[in-house]
């Protein structure tokens, strides 16, 4: 079994991974290519992306020392200035070709690491055999679908038939405000795509789980298990963004987010602004 044939791998390197994008013309589809898509067909036809923004490069970092730390000097290269204003530092940071970390990027991330793995949660999960980074591959109604899962616990283990997720959020006071966050980022609908791909490979995964950690303050990880009802409607989200995306390369139109003109109103002064619904005809 060669990647990317459909499949569960370990040890893929992220280059290879990332580098999937489409197998015999179609798109490779994944949690978050179809959201790209979905938010804006027309944009992302046009090969925009977001650029890497400091958080999510800090983000890559945590990953890597976390769940794949013998990649580190692959990916990365920690730099031997501690700012970049000066012209030399500045062509030195210029000239690599992997991400740059600061010493003081790396001793925090190191520390958060350190936290998280004396969490006698994390100590359960990761216990036994358990495999980090796995990428999964699959086809569902003929379209190509990729994934990379943080964690497989050992099958043997407490969490033998779950597939574990870690995410850095940066409201996490209370539990409202977890919940709030995955919520706005439908962190569901990863899950619903994760185990529904997991299964078809095999793979007897029927839970998801959130292992949140904090981005800033007490390293205080909370961890969510996704229910069922949650995940059936995240894979659900995910099949409509498929079909949605089969639909515009057959037909060859990807409309935009902002296409026509919006009809906006308020129903009473200090109200939000909506945009007008069409009314049906009788």
């Amino acid at each position: 079994m060669t990647w990317p044939a459909p499949g569960i791998y370990q040890d893929v390197p992220p280059a290879d991974y990332f580098a999937l994008t489409e197998i015999e013309g179609k798109i490779v589809r994944s949690n978050s290519t179809l959201k790209a898509f979905d938010a804006d067909p027309a944009l992302f036809k046009s090969g925009y992306r977001k650029a890497p923004t400091k958080a999510m490069n800090r983000g890559s970092l945590f990953d890597c020392l976390l769940t794949s730390p013998k990649r580190f000097d692959e990916d990365f290269v920690i730099s031997p200035h501690d700012e970049f204003r000066t012209n030399a530092a500045k062509a030195w940071r210029d000239e690599q070709t992997k991400t740059v970390v600061t010493n003081a990027e790396m001793e925090s991330a190191v520390a958060i690491i350190k936290a998280i793995q004396s969490d006698e949660r994390w100590l359960e999960i990761t216990e036994g055999d358990c495999a980090f980074q796995v990428a999964m591959r699959c086809d569902f109604n003929g379209n190509p679908f990729k994934g990379l899962v943080d964690i497989l616990p050992d099958k043997d283990g407490p969490y033998g038939d779950a597939i574990v997720d870690v995410k850095r959020l940066g409201q996490t006071e209370t539990l409202a405000d977890v919940l709030r966050e995955c919520r706005k980022f439908c962190y569901n609908q990863q899950g619903g795509l994760y185990r529904g791909m997991a299964r078809t490979l095999g793979e007897k995964r029927n839970r998801f789980l959130l292992f949140i950690v904090p981005q800033k303050g007490p390293i205080t990880p909370c961890v969510l298990d996704l229910g069922e009802n949650m995940l059936a409607t995240g894979a659900h989200a995910i099949m409509r963004m498929d079909a949605r995306m089969s639909e515009c390369e057959r037909t060859g139109i990807w409309p935009g987010r902002f296409d026509g003109v919006k009809r906006i109103d308020q129903s009473d002064e200090g109200w939000d602004w909506k945009e007008v619904e069409t009314e049906l005809e009788e």
